[in-house]
């Protein structure tokens, strides 16, 4: 689980399957935002099963309607019981992508 970067307290289950991208420590009060790292460890998985369901759509011949289910599935699944022990704190605010702050 994610630590504050101040008091190095952990963040509760709770606190990180809600909003995530800045969380008040619930001991220290710091302010504690998501790092750049943290959001790309959050989108890979998000857009690696995109990419399979696009690509092997056509072979394995499956409707719209369970693809989409699958994807909905995965994403729950995701949100859920992985992504809390990806989340990364920093003091500062970081951008995904360097040039936009």
């Amino acid at each position: 689980m994610p630590t504050c970067w101040k008091c190095e307290v952990a963040m509760s289950w709770r606190q990180c399957i809600g909003l995530y991208h800045r969380i008040d420590c619930s001991a220290c009060g710091t302010r504690n935002y998501l790092s750049s790292k943290a959001q790309w460890n959050l989108a890979t998985p998000y857009i690696i099963v995109l990419i399979l369901q696009t690509v092997l759509n056509p072979f394995l011949d499956i409707s719209f309607t369970s693809g989409l289910l699958f994807i909905v599935v995965y994403a729950v699944f995701i949100h859920l019981f992985i992504q809390p022990f990806l989340l990364e704190y920093k003091e500062d605010k970081q951008y995904l992508i360097d040039g936009f702050n």
